[in-house]
C-alpha cells in the first residue's frame, strides 16, 4: 500500500484523559515548528483520543480530551485531526495513527511534552543522516 505523503511532518499524539496537557503539547509543536520556519500547511497533528472519559470531571467543563480542539480554527484547516479510539491502549492507537499520517517523517510524542525550537529540525536532519528511525531523546 502506498501512503500519501503531502505532508513534510505528521506528528501523532495518543492521550487518554490528558487535557489540559495535550493542548500544551500542541501549541509546543505548532510553536516550535513556527520558529523552525516550518509553516502549518506542511504539517498535520493527529491526536488519538484514546478512549477518553470526556463527560466526567475535571474534563466535562473544558470540553474533554480532543473536544476542545473541534472548536478551533486549527481543526478547522486540517492542522489538527482527531481520531476516536474506544479501546483503550497507546500502542494499538499509535499504531492506527501511524496508518492515518500523510508525512515524509512522523513523529510520535507522549500527550504532556514540551519541544523547544529547533527540535523538529534536529529530529529530521538526524533521520535524513542515519536513514533511520531516530529516538528523539537523544536530543534531550
Amino acid at each position: 500500500m502506498e501512503m500519501k505523503t503531502d505532508k513534510l511532518i505528521s506528528f501523532l499524539v495518543p492521550g487518554r484523559n490528558e487535557f489540559p496537557q495535550v493542548v500544551m503539547t500542541v501549541y509546543s509543536i505548532l510553536h516550535s515548528c513556527e520558529a523552525d520556519g516550518i509553516d502549518t500547511k506542511d504539517i498535520e497533528i493527529i491526536i488519538g483520543n484514546n478512549c477518553s472519559d470526556d463527560r466526567k470531571w475535571p474534563q466535562q467543563a473544558t470540553g474533554g480530551t480532543t473536544d476542545f480542539f473541534i472548536q478551533r480554527g486549527m481543526y478547522a484547516k486540517g492542522i489538527v485531526r482527531i481520531y476516536y479510539d474506544p479501546i483503550a491502549g497507546n500502542h494499538k492507537t499509535t499504531n492506527h495513527l501511524a496508518k492515518l499520517a500523510r508525512g515524509k517523517y512522523v513523529f510520535r510524542s507522549d500527550a504532556h511534552m514540551a519541544y523547544a525550537p529547533g527540535f523538529f529540525t534536529r529530529f529530521m536532519k538526524t533521520v535524513d543522516e542515519s536513514n533511520a528511525v531516530v529516538h528523539t531523546g537523544i536530543s534531550w
